[in-house]
């Protein structure tokens, strides 16, 4: 677990670094394109292929860092969701995701496309039980376990050992 505390832990510095940066990116391309608008409009500076391309260059810019924002939101708001599944999870030994949304008074669908992020950025040791609607971890964190996908039937399943059967098809897993 504390693997994927750490990524946890990196991603937040990672989310406050690109909101930051994105402020200042988007004030400072947005502050340098409306100026450089202002002295088109005023006659400042002629009106050229340049002059045009400058104001349009600064809000792409300032464009870009404002996306920076938005995902630096999206990447906080699945943080504070993880931290609270993690506490739910921690109370319900079952692992079943309709469990969890009940208790997060939230759909099961979206319970679920939350877990998957979740899945993929490394925050938790295991995957999801599709057919079954349930969180899989891994039994003992001092295993070696690793998730692949099973040459026979395409499910998800946890491997600890070589040849170890596949819950579903029976077919064996390898690393």
């Amino acid at each position: 677990m504390r693997k994927h505390s750490s990524r946890v832990i990196m991603d937040t510095w990672l989310a406050r670094v690109l909101r930051v940066t994105g402020w200042v990116g988007a004030v400072f391309w947005g502050i340098i394109g409306l100026v450089g608008l202002g002295q088109m409009i005023t006659g400042e500076t002629q009106i050229s292929g340049a002059g045009i391309a400058m104001p349009l260059i600064c809000a792409l810019l300032a464009f870009l860092n404002g996306r920076m924002i938005l995902y630096a939101k999206q990447m906080s708001a699945l943080i504070k969701d993880f931290r609270l599944y993690c506490a739910v999870f921690a109370r319900e030994p079952d692992k079943s995701i309709a469990d969890l949304a009940l208790a997060l008074n939230t759909p099961v669908d979206t319970a679920m496309d939350r877990l998957q992020s979740m899945c993929r950025r490394g925050y938790f040791n295991g995957f999801i039980d599709f057919q079954q609607k349930r969180m899989q971890f891994a039994a003992d964190p001092t295993l070696d376990t690793q998730v692949v996908t099973c040459p026979g039937c395409g499910a998800p399943g946890a491997v600890t050992r070589p040849g170890q059967p596949c819950r579903y098809c029976g077919s064996p897993l390898h690393r």
